[in-house]
């Protein structure tokens, strides 16, 4: 019975490890977006969509590229 409950608590501690990972990955990845969408980055004028190289985006000079109606 010693032994069953032995592997439980080995198996329990891996994972405790495994989450421990996994929270440290997730919070580099919030810190790499909120990063990348701190202020003055991907902004544009007021109801425009955001600033950038994208389609229907504005450059900064604010001409619109792109098709129509996006």
């Amino acid at each position: 019975m010693e032994e069953k409950l032995d592997m439980i608590l080995i198996k329990i501690n891996k994972l405790q490890e495994e989450i421990i990972k996994l929270q440290h990955a997730m919070d580099a990845h919030r810190t790499e977006h909120s990063l990348q969408s701190g202020p003055g980055m991907q902004s544009g004028p007021p109801g425009f969509p955001p600033s950038g190289n994208t389609p229907g985006g504005y450059f900064p000079g604010g001409v619109p590229f792109g098709p129509p109606g996006m």
